[in-house]
């Protein structure tokens, strides 16, 4: 796995995390100041996405007769 530092020396990264599937934060790094409920929310909202990713994709792996499964990861952008 990749080390949240060198994610964050993708350009554009201002954090990186890892959670588990129960949405609790087990590592965290960024380049920001975020507070540590913000960080911990963030976590449990990256395991809920991650959950329904992971419906999504076997859904459309049957469906499509693509390999989609099993999910690797994901990432977001938006904003500035």
């Amino acid at each position: 796995m990749t080390a949240l530092k060198d994610l964050l020396n993708l350009n554009g990264v201002v954090a990186a995390g890892e959670f588990s599937a129960d949405g609790k934060l087990v590592d965290f790094a960024a380049k920001m100041d975020m507070p540590p409920e913000m960080v911990e929310m963030t976590a449990q909202f990256c395991a809920s996405v991650t959950m329904l990713f992971n419906t999504l994709a076997g859904s459309f792996a049957k469906l499509s007769q693509m390999k989609w499964i099993p999910q690797s990861g994901w990432a977001y952008s938006g904003g500035d």
